[in-house]
């Protein structure tokens, strides 16, 4: 009987792969590989009938580079394998349809390979599977329907591959899921309603796909849920109100989509959420004011959608707030004048809107701001000063100050007098030197024929009567 390790009892980390080296240890056996080396002599203690001969490419202390399963060894010759960790070790080809002999397997983790073909039909036989990560490979085909008799499977992990297909119905059969990654494929069809039944679940990503259709009104029962993430696919319709059930939800990203209608203002319910991001849509309607409930709220972003009416003055109450993206909309009205407690706010981008009056003086006791554009509004009135920092206030109206860098100003009504340097005034300037010497040219120019004129003429009285009578009666001669 070979002695138990100290240090590697349950786990055998080895560098890199592939490595396929069965440890036995406390009747279960593990095939870790993992971007770590490991002393020959722990791998010799943690491994029956082990032979140097299986290691290749052994230096230093002893540590073991490289090993493969012995001659004749396939997955079927461990039935009491129970965890397969391969992620990062550089492993290619397909899965192999063996892989399903492995019936008492809990965790499957093949991530950060170079796996290519479809996902083999036996995944099916895995049904005390708990965790399953098959991320950041080239694997292609679809999402098996089968992978829905994986009862136990509480952590599913299929992004960043080139899976197609919908997303199967069979899916909201996993009701012990935590966790749904399927971001970063071609899947397409619309999101399955049966996905209410995931009622334990607390992450799903199905962003950058190709998803079509509504978002069901149905996930609103998924009470568990902390984040959400659809973005950057072609969903349409409204916002669905039952959102509002999710009072767990920190994350809500449904950004770069069709979505339309209106900023629901249950939404004000989500008093956990830390970031909110429904950019490039083509929401409309105003801005509800009940958002200023959100008090957890970090990231706010509703740019580029069809947004018009005011900001309203509740969004003072955003206190954790760092970011505010309002650009591309038609916004209009005053910045609100509230001061709230906005302190941590450092990225605001409320340029391209509708925007009047003059920037609240609030704003310019900010401590961290590292970006403030304003431009292509109507604002107007004196500027902050403490708020020079990678600022943006071209085309708009604001007075002229002598104390304000000369960029961030650009194509503002009379802001040529005392500032100098601007881009478009530089223009004017040229404009009015040409004009300048233009005049100038012109003006000596007729000096100088004035001034011969003149000298002609007193030459000419000079001159005797006789050659003037000739010359003044020269015409009425002709």
């Amino acid at each position: 009987m070979v002695p138990q390790p100290d240090y590697y009892s349950s786990l055998l980390f080895l560098y890199p792969l592939p490595c396929f080296l069965p440890v036995q240890s406390l009747g279960f056996s593990f095939i870790f590989g993992r971007r770590k080396r490991i002393a020959y002599e722990d791998i010799v203690k943690a491994t029956e009938d082990f032979d140097i001969k299986y290691c290749i490419g052994v230096g230093g202390y002893c540590s073991v580079y490289r090993a493969g399963l012995p001659s004749g060894k396939t997955f079927s010759s461990f039935p009491n394998l129970v965890v397969l960790l391969l992620s990062g070790c550089g492993l290619n080809g397909s899965i192999p349809h063996q892989i399903g002999t492995l019936t008492n397997l809990t965790y499957l983790g093949l991530s950060l390979n170079d796996l290519t073909g479809e996902l083999p039909l036996s995944l099916d036989n895995l049904t005390q599977l708990e965790y399953l990560s098959l991320y950041s490979n080239r694997l292609h085909g679809s999402v098996l329907p089968e992978i829905g008799k994986m009862k136990n499977l509480i952590f599913l992990d299929l992004g960043n591959n080139h899976l197609s297909g919908v997303v199967p119905s069979l899916l909201g059969h996993l009701t012990k899921l935590k966790t749904l990654y399927l971001d970063g494929n071609q899947i397409n069809g619309s999101i399955p309603f049966e996905i209410r039944h995931l009622e334990n679940l607390r992450l799903i990503l199905l962003n950058n796909n190709n998803l079509t259709g509504a978002i069901p009104s149905s996930l609103g029962s998924l009470t568990n849920l902390t984040s959400l993430r659809f973005g950057r696919n072609q969903i349409s319709g409204f916002i669905p109100p039952e959102i509002r059930k999710m009072k767990s939800l920190i994350i809500l990203e449904l950004s770069y989509n069709h979505l339309s209608g209106v900023i629901p203002s249950s939404l004000g319910n989500l008093i956990n959420l830390t970031y909110l991001s429904l950019r490039y849509n083509h929401i409309r309607g105003f801005i509800p004011p009940k958002i200023g409930k959100m008090k957890s709220l970090m990231r706010l972003a509703l740019s580029y959608n069809h947004l018009n009416g005011v900001i309203p003055s509740s969004a003072g109450n955003l206190t954790h707030l760092t970011s505010l993206t309002l650009q591309g909309n038609q916004i209009s009205g005053f910045i609100p004048t509230k001061k709230g407690n906005l302190e941590k706010l450092s990225n605001v981008d409320m340029s391209n809107n509708l925007l009047s009056g003059h920037i609240p003086f609030h704003l310019g006791n900010l401590k961290e701001f590292g970006y403030f554009n304003l431009s292509y509004n109507n604002l107007c009135g004196a500027i902050p000063f403490s708020i020079w920092t990678s600022i943006d206030l071209s085309h708009n109206q604001f007075e002229t100050q002598s104390r304000a860098p000369s960029e961030p100003l650009d194509y503002n009504k009379d802001s040529c007098s005392e500032i100098k340097g601007l881009s478009h005034c530089k223009k004017r300037h040229q404009i009015m030197l040409i004009i300048v010497v233009s005049i100038s040219t012109t003006l000596l120019l007729l000096a100088v024929v004035l001034g011969f004129l003149f000298h002609k003429r007193r030459i000419n009285k000079n001159q005797p009567v006789e050659t003037t009578k000739v010359k003044c009666d020269t015409p009425n001669s002709a």
